[in-house]
């Protein structure tokens, strides 16, 4: 799948197997945008069951207020995985739990 046109910005983004989110994320900017994730995720899943047929995106200033809008407003994502961004695993392991 093609990624070279995603932005290479922060914002959120969706990959879908089909008619269905498999995975939303979001991409908090300054080396870490919507095109440098998508790279990482589909590189991946590469070799997953579920492989993504398509994705999308949306640019917004507060990339992780809004994926959390959007997993509200769409009830969840049922099936979905949480790939933590390159970083947030020593970040939360860091923090004394």
């Amino acid at each position: 799948m093609l990624v070279e046109d995603a932005p290479d910005s922060k914002g959120v983004y969706a990959l879908w197997l089909d008619d269905e989110i498999i995975y939303l994320g979001h991409a908090a900017g300054t080396g870490n945008t919507i095109r440098s994730r998508l790279k990482q995720l589909l590189a991946e899943r590469a070799s997953a069951s579920k492989r993504p047929t398509h994705y999308s995106w949306e640019l917004c200033a507060n990339p992780l207020e809004r994926e959390k809008q959007l997993i509200e407003q769409l009830g969840g994502i049922p099936g979905a995985q949480a790939i933590p961004q390159k970083g947030e695993a020593e970040r939360k392991g860091s923090s004394g739990g």
